[in-house]
């Protein structure tokens, strides 16, 4: 079983147990923005800089017991970053923009409509684009992920996450930062590392 399929499953089987148990379940909307970088395990010679992206999807809140909720669902997530450099007096620029299938898994602490929460993430990249630029001319390609030679990305990344928001009715405003832990770089390159890192501002509607 691949890993989206593994992450659409978890979502499926919260989504049941919690029906099953009679748990109160609701249902909503996300959207936002996402702003991103990259952190490697060691210097690299371009200056690596914040990429603004989007996210999209659905989100489902279970009540577990008391003020505790159970927050995940399945969101079209951007990631990325953008770098520069000059080399020899040749000034290069370049931004890559990978989409992962996106599964949070948050416990949220309610202190009446504001909430926090931490939990972990799992994401499966299947689409992007990157783009770099020598000298003003600029060369577009779709990004591939995987372990092969010809792959830009791991496909498979995760982390934890920490979320803090505000319910206004069924609008929820959120803001969250996830912070990756696995090696994102495709395992073919061995001598180095790195890992996303990605802040988040959000619009939900709960229905």
């Amino acid at each position: 079983m691949k890993t989206y399929q593994i992450a659409v499953a978890i979502v499926c089987a919260i989504i049941v147990g919690a029906v099953s148990t009679q748990a109160q379940v609701r249902f909503g909307a996300k959207a936002g923005l996402n702003v991103s970088t990259m952190s490697f395990s060691r210097d690299v010679p371009s200056t690596i800089s914040w990429l603004p992206t989007l996210q999209v999807g659905a989100q489902v809140d279970v009540h577990l017991q008391g003020a505790f909720r159970l927050n995940t669902g399945l969101q079209i997530f951007g990631k990325g970053f953008t770098s520069e450099a000059t080399t020899f007096g040749v000034a290069t620029s370049g931004k890559a923009n990978p989409i992962y299938l996106h599964v949070p898994v948050t416990v949220h602490y309610r202190f009446d409509d504001v909430f926090v929460g931490a939990g972990p993430y799992l994401s499966y990249g299947f689409a992007g684009s990157g783009t770099t630029t020598i000298n003003g001319s600029t060369v577009d390609a779709d990004l591939t992920f995987g372990s092969e030679i010809e792959s830009d990305f791991a496909a498979l990344d995760y982390g934890i996450g920490l979320e803090a928001g505000l319910d206004i009715d069924a609008l929820r405003v959120s803001a969250s930062f996830n912070f990756g832990l696995a090696n994102v770089i495709p395992s073919y390159i061995t001598d180095i590392k790195g890992s996303f890192s990605v802040f988040s501002l959000g619009l939900g509607y709960m229905f």
